[in-house]
């Protein structure tokens, strides 16, 4: 008798302590349901993650389990008709907040955000980079994250304007290379990188960072690929630098008064700084 007098106890304290949690939910859904009203008419009835991990009482996994669930039933009900995803962030933020461990979520959770075909808007591509990010947070030796955080950047964000354009190849760049760096088996990937850096004007750093993941990878035909690369970018470098010292040699050579004299002279008068080169065998090479 005295242990049923104790559990019943037990269940009231239980009962009294949910009741403020309860009327916070329940405003917590109206608020919601004024705020959270997609195109299609349908609303988001799912509590704040923070209160939503509160209410589960340590069974955050068996939550984000459920939610992800009725994610999935949500996508697919919307992908057959209007393809109205409007709530699809919040099921998201939701998951991730009660269980950030769940690889699937990231993975096809990133490729639901880029499902909407014809009507896919740039906060729709930015919506699966942020989940990316996240899950590149958490997964930091996934070199899958990171490569498609950089193909979004670069392949799937639109603009007109050409300064974006060129920040949005930038750092999906950047982006790739993280992925070679973190030891993608993908071999092309640093001469991607490098390619879109020197496009960007910034031949100099592409150098540098091949030079890096030639020192760094394991992988034997990554290695080739870059070693194929890095000759041709340090012969271009070399033929631009050869072009700007003739430029100035010639600019020098013609101020100087001295015209009548051969030029092959000149040099030893009067030429500009040392060349960025050797002369070999007749065959110039970098100093």
């Amino acid at each position: 008798m005295p242990r049923l007098w104790i559990r019943s106890l037990f269940v009231l304290v239980c009962f009294l302590a949910l009741i403020p949690n309860l009327a916070l939910v329940k405003l917590s859904l109206k608020r919601r349901a004024l705020s959270g009203r997609s195109v299609s008419g349908e609303r988001y009835y799912l509590p704040p993650p923070r209160l939503l991990r509160a209410l589960t009482f340590g069974y955050n996994e068996l939550a984000a389990d459920l939610v992800w669930l009725r994610t999935i039933a949500y996508f697919t009900d919307h992908l057959t008709t209007d393809r109205d995803f409007s709530n699809l962030k919040h099921y998201m933020d939701t998951i991730v907040a009660l269980d950030d461990y769940v690889k699937e979520v990231y993975r096809f959770g990133a490729s639901m955000f880029m499902s909407r075909g014809v009507r896919q808007t740039n906060e729709d591509v930015l919506a699966a980079i942020d989940l990316l990010k996240k899950a590149h947070q958490r997964f930091p030796k996934d070199p899958r994250y990171p490569f498609s955080i950089g193909a979004y950047y670069m392949a799937e964000l639109r603009t007109r304007d050409p300064q974006k354009r060129a920040h949005y190849k930038r750092l999906g760049a950047v982006w790739i290379r993280r992925a070679a760096l973190i030891g993608s088996d993908i071999p092309w990937l640093p001469s991607l990188a490098a390619k879109i850096l020197t496009e960007q004007g910034q031949k100099e750093l592409a150098i540098k960072h091949l030079q890096e993941l030639y020192l760094t990878t394991k992988n034997p035909a990554m290695r080739a690929q870059i070693a194929a690369k890095l000759r041709t970018l340090q012969a271009a470098n070399l033929a631009e630098q050869l072009d700007r010292y003739a430029q100035q040699f010639q600019q020098r050579y013609k101020a100087s008064g001295l015209e009548f004299v051969p030029a092959d002279l000149f040099v030893l008068l009067d030429a500009p700084d040392p060349p960025p080169f050797s002369i070999s065998g007749g065959v110039p090479s970098s100093s």
